[in-house]
């Protein structure tokens, strides 16, 4: 079974503005995403939030085309804006990725998330989430 990993926002950003933070090694996220060997996930959000700051209608597609999309429901907003997250879309964004039974949350900053990272979905930079699956 394939591995499933839940990208945040400011990775899509930065892999459809191509950003040069980690481009290569989130090229081959995609291309293993691509391949099956694993699964990217991104929620309704996510997406709403890489359209309003990128603009980017056809890359967005593109990522679709190698995603899959959760939901976030209302209790999940409702656990996240109850939770201890100074930042509350983060918070929706793991607890909704941790409903959804994902293995690997990743992101640019999980720095921000130290304090909240548990067991069943640990919070990962990109190369962190390589090192892991070598070992």
């Amino acid at each position: 079974m394939a591995v499933k990993i839940f990208t945040d926002t400011n990775i899509i950003i930065d892999l459809i503005q191509q950003r040069p933070f980690e481009l290569a090694i989130l090229h081959q996220l995609v291309a293993l995403a691509e391949s099956g060997e694993i699964e990217i996930y991104i929620s309704e959000s996510v997406v709403t939030n890489a359209l309003c700051v990128t603009r980017l209608e056809k890359h967005i597609e593109k990522v679709l085309g190698f995603s899959k999309t959760i939901c976030i429901s209302e209790e999940i907003i409702i656990k996240a804006l109850n939770s201890s997250f100074k930042d509350k879309e983060d918070a929706i964004l793991y607890f909704g990725a941790m409903k959804a039974g994902i293995n690997y949350f990743i992101t640019r900053n999980p720095k921000d998330f130290l304090k909240h990272s548990q067991a069943q979905l640990p919070v990962v930079s990109i190369k962190q989430f390589f090192k892991l699956q070598s070992h």
